[in-house]
Protein backbone atom coordinates (compact mmCIF):
# COMPACT_ATOMS: atom_id res chain seq x y z
CA UNK A 1 0.00 0.00 0.00
CA UNK A 2 2.72 2.66 0.87
CA UNK A 3 4.06 2.03 -2.32
CA UNK A 4 1.10 2.52 -4.43
CA UNK A 5 0.77 5.95 -2.60
CA UNK A 6 4.17 6.72 -3.21
CA UNK A 7 4.17 5.64 -7.02
CA UNK A 8 0.94 7.80 -7.38
CA UNK A 9 2.32 10.87 -6.12
CA UNK A 10 5.68 10.66 -7.81
CA UNK A 11 3.41 9.94 -10.94
CA UNK A 12 1.38 13.08 -10.58
CA UNK A 13 4.08 15.11 -9.46
CA UNK A 14 6.35 14.61 -12.64
CA UNK A 15 3.15 14.67 -14.76
CA UNK A 16 1.99 18.33 -13.14
CA UNK A 17 5.70 19.26 -13.49
CA UNK A 18 5.76 18.11 -16.87
CA UNK A 19 8.98 16.00 -16.05
CA UNK A 20 10.17 13.60 -18.34
CA UNK A 21 14.29 13.14 -17.48
CA UNK A 22 14.87 11.88 -13.56
CA UNK A 23 18.06 11.26 -11.75
CA UNK A 24 17.13 8.73 -9.29
CA UNK A 25 19.68 8.66 -6.22
CA UNK A 26 20.43 5.78 -4.01
CA UNK A 27 18.04 3.89 -6.70
CA UNK A 28 18.77 0.67 -4.91
CA UNK A 29 17.37 -2.76 -6.45
CA UNK A 30 13.77 -1.72 -7.11
CA UNK A 31 12.78 1.65 -8.06
CA UNK A 32 9.68 3.35 -8.02
CA UNK A 33 10.62 4.83 -11.75
CA UNK A 34 9.76 1.46 -13.27
CA UNK A 35 5.91 2.10 -12.56
CA UNK A 36 6.07 5.55 -14.30
CA UNK A 37 6.55 4.87 -18.03
CA UNK A 38 5.67 8.58 -19.06
CA UNK A 39 9.89 8.68 -17.48
CA UNK A 40 12.07 8.33 -20.50
CA UNK A 41 15.36 9.20 -19.15
CA UNK A 42 16.14 8.10 -16.27
CA UNK A 43 19.86 7.88 -14.11
CA UNK A 44 20.23 5.29 -11.17
CA UNK A 45 22.83 6.10 -8.61
CA UNK A 46 23.60 3.69 -6.41
CA UNK A 47 26.85 2.51 -3.85
CA UNK A 48 26.21 -1.11 -3.49
CA UNK A 49 26.69 -3.13 -6.30
CA UNK A 50 24.37 -6.06 -6.14
CA UNK A 51 21.28 -3.35 -5.95
CA UNK A 52 22.62 -2.16 -9.42
CA UNK A 53 23.09 -5.97 -10.86
CA UNK A 54 19.41 -6.16 -9.62
CA UNK A 55 18.28 -2.83 -10.94
CA UNK A 56 19.73 -3.79 -14.39
CA UNK A 57 17.97 -7.23 -14.76
CA UNK A 58 14.72 -5.33 -14.34
CA UNK A 59 15.79 -2.79 -16.95
CA UNK A 60 14.57 0.37 -15.06
CA UNK A 61 17.04 3.10 -15.49
CA UNK A 62 18.53 4.22 -19.11
CA UNK A 63 21.92 4.52 -17.80
CA UNK A 64 23.69 3.71 -13.97
CA UNK A 65 26.41 4.87 -11.99
CA UNK A 66 28.33 2.99 -9.43
CA UNK A 67 29.08 5.63 -6.77
CA UNK A 68 28.18 7.12 -3.01
CA UNK A 69 25.64 9.68 -3.49
CA UNK A 70 28.55 11.80 -1.95
CA UNK A 71 30.51 11.74 -4.33
CA UNK A 72 28.39 11.93 -7.27
CA UNK A 73 27.82 15.19 -9.10
CA UNK A 74 26.05 15.99 -12.16
CA UNK A 75 25.39 19.49 -13.73
CA UNK A 76 23.67 21.90 -13.26
CA UNK A 77 19.79 21.73 -14.91
CA UNK A 78 20.59 18.53 -16.38
CA UNK A 79 17.07 16.87 -15.18
CA UNK A 80 13.92 17.60 -14.80
CA UNK A 81 13.22 15.89 -11.51
CA UNK A 82 15.84 14.51 -8.69
CA UNK A 83 14.55 12.22 -6.33
CA UNK A 84 15.80 10.91 -3.15
CA UNK A 85 13.60 8.04 -1.98
CA UNK A 86 14.39 6.74 1.56
CA UNK A 87 18.13 7.46 1.53
CA UNK A 88 18.34 11.04 3.35
CA UNK A 89 17.46 9.45 6.95
CA UNK A 90 21.54 7.38 6.07
CA UNK A 91 23.15 10.26 5.81
CA UNK A 92 24.42 12.57 8.77
CA UNK A 93 22.69 15.85 8.76
CA UNK A 94 25.47 17.86 7.24
CA UNK A 95 25.77 15.29 4.65
CA UNK A 96 22.22 15.61 3.75
CA UNK A 97 21.42 19.39 4.11
CA UNK A 98 24.88 20.01 1.39
CA UNK A 99 22.86 17.02 -0.88
CA UNK A 100 19.61 18.61 -0.96
CA UNK A 101 21.36 21.75 -2.39
CA UNK A 102 23.23 19.71 -4.80
CA UNK A 103 19.65 18.36 -6.28
CA UNK A 104 18.11 21.48 -6.17
CA UNK A 105 20.90 23.03 -8.59
CA UNK A 106 20.76 19.64 -10.93
CA UNK A 107 17.07 19.83 -11.39
CA UNK A 108 15.07 22.40 -13.41
CA UNK A 109 11.75 21.30 -11.83
CA UNK A 110 11.30 19.39 -9.02
CA UNK A 111 13.33 17.94 -5.88
CA UNK A 112 11.42 15.19 -4.55
CA UNK A 113 12.37 13.59 -1.40
CA UNK A 114 10.50 10.51 0.40
CA UNK A 115 11.89 10.26 4.01
CA UNK A 116 10.61 8.98 7.77
CA UNK A 117 9.35 11.12 10.49
CA UNK A 118 11.93 11.89 12.78
CA UNK A 119 14.91 9.63 13.76
CA UNK A 120 13.77 6.49 13.64
CA UNK A 121 16.50 3.80 14.38
CA UNK A 122 17.61 0.87 11.94
CA UNK A 123 20.49 -1.61 11.26
CA UNK A 124 21.35 -3.83 8.36
CA UNK A 125 17.66 -4.43 8.02
CA UNK A 126 17.62 -6.67 5.27
CA UNK A 127 20.50 -8.76 6.32
CA UNK A 128 22.58 -8.25 2.78
CA UNK A 129 25.86 -6.95 4.14
CA UNK A 130 25.07 -3.40 2.88
CA UNK A 131 25.83 -1.15 6.14
CA UNK A 132 24.70 1.99 4.69
CA UNK A 133 21.37 0.17 5.54
CA UNK A 134 21.72 2.29 8.98
CA UNK A 135 20.08 5.25 9.75
CA UNK A 136 21.85 8.04 10.91
CA UNK A 137 19.28 11.32 11.29
CA UNK A 138 16.08 12.64 11.48
CA UNK A 139 14.06 14.94 9.58
CA UNK A 140 11.29 16.85 10.22
CA UNK A 141 8.03 18.26 8.12
CA UNK A 142 9.40 22.21 9.64
CA UNK A 143 13.07 21.74 8.25
CA UNK A 144 11.79 20.40 4.88
CA UNK A 145 9.45 23.57 5.22
CA UNK A 146 12.21 25.80 6.25
CA UNK A 147 13.95 24.96 2.82
CA UNK A 148 11.39 25.49 0.59
CA UNK A 149 9.35 22.30 0.40
CA UNK A 150 5.68 21.36 0.61
CA UNK A 151 5.15 18.31 2.72
CA UNK A 152 2.51 15.37 2.81
CA UNK A 153 2.25 12.89 5.11
CA UNK A 154 1.75 8.92 4.63
CA UNK A 155 1.73 5.52 5.58
CA UNK A 156 -0.31 6.04 8.46
CA UNK A 157 0.18 7.35 11.96
CA UNK A 158 3.95 7.03 12.97
CA UNK A 159 2.96 5.24 16.50
CA UNK A 160 1.45 2.54 14.20
CA UNK A 161 4.90 1.50 12.88
CA UNK A 162 8.58 0.41 13.72
CA UNK A 163 11.76 -0.33 11.86
CA UNK A 164 11.95 -0.66 8.41
CA UNK A 165 8.48 0.71 8.63
CA UNK A 166 6.69 -2.63 10.04
CA UNK A 167 3.49 -2.58 12.26
CA UNK A 168 4.87 -2.57 15.70
CA UNK A 169 4.79 -6.27 16.92
CA UNK A 170 1.79 -7.25 19.00
CA UNK A 171 0.75 -10.73 20.83
CA UNK A 172 -2.26 -11.72 18.32
CA UNK A 173 -2.53 -11.45 14.49
CA UNK A 174 -6.49 -9.57 15.37
CA UNK A 175 -4.21 -7.05 17.43
CA UNK A 176 -2.02 -6.56 14.13
CA UNK A 177 -5.13 -6.79 11.75
CA UNK A 178 -6.24 -3.47 13.83
CA UNK A 179 -3.71 -1.80 14.05
CA UNK A 180 -2.72 -2.30 10.60
CA UNK A 181 -6.40 -0.95 10.02
CA UNK A 182 -5.78 2.11 11.86
CA UNK A 183 -2.86 3.20 9.63
CA UNK A 184 -4.90 2.94 6.41
CA UNK A 185 -8.17 5.43 8.20
CA UNK A 186 -4.92 7.01 8.98
CA UNK A 187 -4.08 7.51 5.78
CA UNK A 188 -5.95 11.12 4.85
CA UNK A 189 -5.89 12.90 8.70
CA UNK A 190 -1.54 12.42 7.94
CA UNK A 191 -1.60 13.69 4.30
CA UNK A 192 -2.45 16.99 5.75
CA UNK A 193 -0.64 16.83 9.17
CA UNK A 194 2.64 15.21 8.46
CA UNK A 195 3.88 15.50 11.47
CA UNK A 196 1.68 12.42 12.95
CA UNK A 197 2.86 10.25 9.73
CA UNK A 198 5.54 7.74 9.54
CA UNK A 199 6.62 8.97 6.41
CA UNK A 200 7.30 11.86 4.71
CA UNK A 201 7.06 13.32 0.87
CA UNK A 202 8.28 16.29 0.46
CA UNK A 203 8.22 18.53 -2.76
CA UNK A 204 10.73 21.39 -3.97
CA UNK A 205 9.29 23.20 -6.89
CA UNK A 206 11.61 25.31 -9.11
CA UNK A 207 11.49 28.00 -11.16
CA UNK A 208 11.77 27.01 -14.74
CA UNK A 209 13.00 29.44 -17.93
Amino acid sequence: RKNMIMTRWLQKEFADGGCTSVLDLGCGQSSLLQYIPEITRSTGVECWAPYVEESLSLNIHSEYILSDIMDFSAMDGSYDAVMLVDVLEHLEKDEGLTLLARMSRWATRKVIVMVPNGYIGQDDTYGDGNTRQRHLSGWTPREFEQLGYHVRGFHGWKPLRGEAGNIIPTKTKAGHYLLAGISRVSEPVVQVFPSLAYHLFAVLNLRTS
